[in-house]
């Protein structure tokens, strides 16, 4: 046996680089480094992959860690309470376009007939409630 058949590529065990690539990603973050953030599912995925055929137990069930949170993550919703606060911005941004809507209605989006018709007769009604 020569050595480029040695170390020629086999046509069964090419994958491309980017397992290689999420591996070293995966490790970085694992490892703790500074600037790795933790990697997406699919990412997880290659690197598992590459894991496995390097037999690295330690990064495989980092990233067995790391896929289960990314379920509970999918899977809870997220409570409004946790949400950052309106900053004033955002509401003086909204109460002007909340001004615009009720001076423009129909500039906005287009309505069918019936649905200006609508809004016309509910303006008519709340009109008449009020005078």
């Amino acid at each position: 046996m020569s050595f480029n058949d040695k170390y020629q590529r086999k046509p069964g065990r090419a994958h491309s680089i980017s397992f290689s690539i999420a591996y070293v990603r995966v490790t970085e973050w694992a490892n703790g480094e500074i600037g790795a953030c933790r990697p997406k599912p699919d990412i997880l995925q290659k690197a598992l992959v590459h894991a496995e055929k390097l037999g690295d137990a330690y990064l495989i069930e980092k990233i067995y860690e790391a896929q289960a949170l990314w379920e509970s993550v999918d899977r809870t919703p997220t409570p409004r309470d946790v949400l950052p606060p309106t900053t004033l911005l955002a509401v003086e941004e909204a109460g002007k376009l909340l001004d615009r809507l009720q001076t423009q209605p129909y500039a906005v989006t287009n309505l069918s007939e019936g649905e200006c018709l609508d809004i016309e007769l509910d303006r008519y009604l709340q009109a008449m409630e009020l005078g």
